[in-house]
């Protein structure tokens, strides 16, 4: 699913959308990010990422997120966008990876429970 979302968000936005990896010594892509750049918002969003388990323990994560440090530099955007940061109300499964980003976010913009309202059909009675 990751990777279709990826392909669909080049197809639509090009150039715009960064894709880095970091490569072991046997030329597997052990570790990516993907990010979309709008200049005219002066922010690079992160969309995706992923780090493989055997590598995990090393810093190929961290070597990405510096890349992308440097090229927001390059680029003069105001800043970094890291996405959704896991809340006590999304899935378990996000809550490591979150932490990993929560170390390079200088701020954290918290939403809170989203308001909902639930509504019956209207049927008018004569």
């Amino acid at each position: 699913l990751l990777i279709k979302l990826t392909k669909d968000k080049r197809r639509a936005h090009g150039d715009l959308l960064r894709i880095w990896g970091v490569v072991d010594t046997n030329g597997v892509v052990c570790a990516g990010l993907a990010v979309l750049d709008v200049p005219e918002a002066s922010v690079s969003v992160h969309t995706s990422a992923f780090t493989l388990k055997d590598v995990a323990p090393s810093f190929a994560g961290t070597a990405l997120i510096d890349y992308w440090f440097e090229h927001g530099l390059k680029q003069k955007f105001a800043r970094l966008d890291f996405a959704i940061i896991r809340s006590k109300y999304d899935p378990a499964s996000w809550e490591g990876y979150s932490q990993f980003k929560k170390q390079f976010a200088q701020d954290l913009i918290l939403f809170k429970k989203p308001l909902l309202t639930f509504r019956m059909p209207y049927k008018k009675i004569n």
